[in-house]
């Protein structure tokens, strides 16, 4: 399943110019519908909690499909759009991602850390 559904050379230019760029629907429909049907089977089920979770959050953690390339698939289309050269010696793949109610993504310094989308309001 592909994670992504977009052309890196289509937003590659607004990248060059203005340094960021805002794929809108950029997700592919098969992992966007994967996302939906986790979050309304299990996204009250798996809930995270700890000292380092601050605030009141609604979380899950999601495990990609063995059958996505995450975070292969990330990692060469960000290169794409920026104009960066894909690595060629990938980190190992993440086990789980925390999913919630909007996205903003970390990575803790320990390099064994999963990557975490983790939300809520501040």
């Amino acid at each position: 399943m592909k994670v992504f559904d977009f052309d890196p050379a289509d937003h590659s230019d607004h990248y060059a110019e203005h340094g960021w760029v805002h794929i809108k629907n950029g997700q592919s429909p098969e992992f966007h519908q994967a996302l939906k049907d986790f979050i309304d089977r299990e996204f009250g089920a798996h809930k995270v909690e700890g000292a380092t979770i601050g605030g009141q959050k609604q979380q899950a953690l999601y495990d990609f499909p063995s059958k996505t390339d995450f975070p292969g698939e990330l990692f060469d289309s960000v290169a794409a759009v920026c104009g960066l050269a894909a690595c060629t010696s990938p980190v190992p793949p993440p086990p789980s991602v925390r999913l919630g109610r909007s996205w903003r993504g970390r990575r803790s310094s320990r390099r064994s850390a999963p990557f975490a989308a983790s939300t809520g309001s501040r």
